[in-house]
């Protein structure tokens, strides 16, 4: 069940920056155009195909460090692939705009993967600092 809020989270997030993103975008280079009915199921869908590639990095068991790290480069590799592919196919990405598109989703990716990163490494932090203090008061 916690795996599945995850996902409608990130599904919902993903959903909510695809969809001001596109509005900011049309609003800039396309003043005057309105967004077509096929936007209502074209942002859904790859809000969440985009989510689909998270899938590797969940595991059953804790994975080691290099195992953790290769699911990482998946999720990112699929996640392009995936968003890259549907982006293409709806037509609002052009080839030659690859290049700088992969290099803005590394830049995404990356920053938000260290937020992630330091945020865990705070909430452990806190919980091993309660658990000395515990162990500290039973020892006296």
């Amino acid at each position: 069940m916690k795996k599945l809020k995850w996902y409608f989270l990130a599904f919902c997030v993903i959903n909510t920056f695809i969809t001001l993103f596109v509005a900011a975008v049309m609003y800039i280079y396309f003043p005057g155009e309105n967004i077509t009915p096929d936007y209502l199921w074209k942002i859904p869908l790859l809000s969440f195909c985009s989510v689909l590639p998270a899938m590797v990095l969940f595991s059953k068991k804790d994975p080691s460090r290099r195992e953790f790290i290769m699911r990482r480069i998946l999720h990112f590799v699929f996640t392009v692939a995936v968003v890259v592919g549907l982006l293409l196919i709806y037509g609002w990405l052009e080839t030659r705009q690859l290049p700088f598109f992969i290099t803005f989703f590394m830049l995404v990716f990356c920053t938000t993967t260290y937020i992630g990163f330091r945020d865990e490494k705070k909430l452990a932090d806190k919980i091993n600092e309660k658990i000395k203090e515990k162990n500290a008061s039973h020892d006296t």
